[in-house]
């Protein structure tokens, strides 16, 4: 990303750090996400970007076993979704809160 010249939206690269980080924390690979979900919270993200990368900072936590900390990741992000106006960011971030991740239907589903 950083060798491309061309001219980017507003927010761009947060979107793709976001999206990478997320991409790792499905993959197992947690010390590779952290620095792109803290680059995707930035200064100057948007509400959304910052909302959903404490969503998946709530499942590193969960998937840590630090429910605490994975609850207070999932509050901070339904917070900043419901700012953005984000329903299914802050209803994702609601789910998890309540159930964990991963989620006991994607627990059952794979056994």
């Amino acid at each position: 990303m950083e060798r491309d010249d061309r001219v980017r939206m507003q927010g761009e690269e947060a979107v793709w750090r976001l999206k990478r980080g997320a991409a790792r924390v499905a993959a197992g690979r947690m010390a590779e996400a952290l620095p792109d979900l803290q680059s995707a919270e930035a200064a100057g993200a948007f509400a959304w970007v910052r909302g959903q990368a404490q969503i998946e900072r709530g499942k590193i936590a969960d998937l840590e076993g630090d429910r605490r900390r994975a609850r207070a990741a999932y509050d901070q992000g339904r917070k900043l979704c419901r700012q953005a106006k984000h329903r299914r960011c802050a209803a994702a971030a609601e789910r998890l809160k309540r159930q964990g991740y991963p989620l006991e239907t994607n627990a059952r589903a794979t056994r």
